[in-house]
């Protein structure tokens, strides 16, 4: 955010993180930047949001490789009707996630893929599949108008629009 806010003195961003050690290091990043009055940064869950008078002036969301922290599918449709509300002038969501490779065992598949899907196997969590994503993104009300994969192993960002 403060690297985007040096670039275009037009532009104002709200930070959100679930761990409150990071958020203070943030705000205080954000002082020494001497931005805060462009940039604020919250303590907060993005897997439940709650209304704040801040969000309202809110056009766009960008979700930098979280996504599959909000599965299983239940709670994250949740989360993302969820995001729909708590921002009410969002014009534009970009999900930049990896998702799972489904490809069967084989010395062809990229170490980062194998790697990913062990350690969040290990971990208890659940990768979705890129389909799975599809699937959810319309059910939440959000319309995939395109996807760009980018140099890490199946991973994309998705450039969603309220539907």
């Amino acid at each position: 955010l403060i690297n985007l806010a040096k670039k275009n003195p037009d532009f104002r961003g709200i930070g959100i993180d679930v761990n409150e050690g990071a958020v203070m290091l943030a705000q205080q990043s954000v002082r020494a930047a001497e931005l805060e009055e462009r940039i604020t940064v919250v303590h907060a869950d993005a897997s439940w949001l709650e209304q704040r008078p801040e969000f309202h002036e809110v056009e766009g969301v960008f979700c930098f490789f979280m996504g599959h922290d909000l599965w299983p599918r239940k709670n994250c449709l949740q989360s993302f009707k969820r995001i729909r509300e708590v921002f009410p002038n969002l014009k534009r969501f970009l999900l930049s996630d990896t998702y799972r490779s489904d490809l069967p065992p084989s010395p062809d598949v990229p170490i980062f893929a194998l790697g990913f899907e062990v350690s969040h196997a290990v971990m208890g969590q659940y990768l979705p599949s890129v389909k799975e994503w599809l699937g959810l993104f319309e059910e939440a009300g959000w319309n995939c108008v395109a996807r760009q994969d980018i140099g890490i192993p199946y991973s994309s960002i998705f450039d969603l629009r309220p539907l």
